[in-house]
């Protein structure tokens, strides 16, 4: 089992995403000070196109709460683009628009909701209780698995700016989280002052413990991210050259014409994300880097990943981005 650690910087808070006091937000109810963890990376792996319930529910609350904006779905095809937990049921894409004032001002006063700190001074409150596992937004990620970093540029053919991605973890699509069970937190503190939620979004330390979703590889340098890269793309089917069922091992790149780059223009692409910037090619003094997989002669589809050196184990650690298209 790899343990994976990501300890919090310190961050000043974003403004763009504090609640103000006339925030128009859906309403909370009252917890105890015990808390869901941050959700673990765990991307789509099966086809399940069904609505998941604490996918419902959350989109109830949202468009209930913002009346004017709008469902863009949970589900999606599984023939169709990368890896996506809509094919699980469990995303929702809510229409909103960033040209739209009122809309990008909707979409603001929720993400800011979600990572408030709470009473008993748990950070990210409600997006844990929600067990959201990330958001991607106006070529932005937040992740739960990399909570300490904040928000993240995202890049890909779908900006996001029609639209906020919201992907639950599984506790969290089959509504076992907190949210729905204030019962399991504990006695709530009541009285005057005590309901206090703090505008900081800054993450708590982060320890996610459980199997290592990516890859690993021992090799220092650029040679080492590449094969944790490309060994990654091939075990779990990451990047598909068309339309085609889920199981159809024709429709994912053969292994030898898959390509690392480093600084591709991804526009190209029909579908995929990752984190922007990418590169500058590794060497052996570099602990952190972004790039992408993809397969020479095809445009459909790539993948994007992170790799970041673990000094403690000594190998990388490489993990697939979220395609959200």
């Amino acid at each position: 089992m790899v343990r994976l650690r990501i300890v919090a910087g310190s961050f000043v808070l974003l403004l763009a995403y504090s609640v103000s006091l006339f925030a128009e937000v859906p309403y909370t109810r009252h917890f105890g000070p015990i808390i869901d963890r941050y959700q673990a990376f765990d991307p789509q792996r099966t086809c399940s196109p069904t609505e998941k319930p604490g996918a419902i529910d959350f989109r109830h609350i949202v468009l209930g709460t913002y009346t004017r904006t709008r469902n863009l779905g949970i589900i999606r095809a599984c023939s169709v683009g990368g890896t996506s937990e809509h094919k699980e049921g469990r995303a929702w894409d809510w229409g909103v628009r960033v040209t739209v004032p009122a809309e990008r001002r909707n979409a603001d006063d929720l993400i800011g909701w979600l990572l408030q700190r709470d009473p008993h001074g748990n950070a990210n409150a409600r997006l844990r209780r929600f067990g959201l596992m990330y958001m991607i937004w106006n070529r932005r990620i937040w992740a739960s698995y990399r909570a300490g970093e904040g928000w993240r540029s995202y890049s890909g053919p779908n900006p996001h700016t029609d639209h906020v991605h919201f992907s639950f973890g599984w506790p969290g699509a089959r509504r076992q989280t907190t949210w729905w069970h204030p019962e399991r937190t504990g006695t709530p503190v009541l009285g005057p002052g005590t309901e206090e939620w703090v505008a900081d979004e800054s993450a708590e330390d982060v320890e996610i413990e459980g199997p290592f979703p990516g890859t690993t590889s021992p090799d220092r340098g650029r040679n080492g991210v590449e094969e944790a890269a490309l060994r990654l793309a091939i075990e779990q089917q990451l990047v598909p050259i068309r339309d085609g069922e889920i199981d159809d091992t024709t429709r994912y790149c053969p292994p030898n014409s898959l390509v690392v780059s480093w600084d591709m223009d991804v526009e190209a692409f029909k579908h995929g994300g990752n984190i922007a910037p990418m590169g500058p090619e590794p060497d052996e003094n570099t602990n952190e880097v972004t790039g992408i997989v993809y397969c020479k002669g095809f445009d459909y589809a790539y993948v994007g990943f992170e790799a970041w050196w673990d000094e403690d184990n000594g190998v990388w650690m490489v993990l697939n981005t979220p395609t959200c298209d």
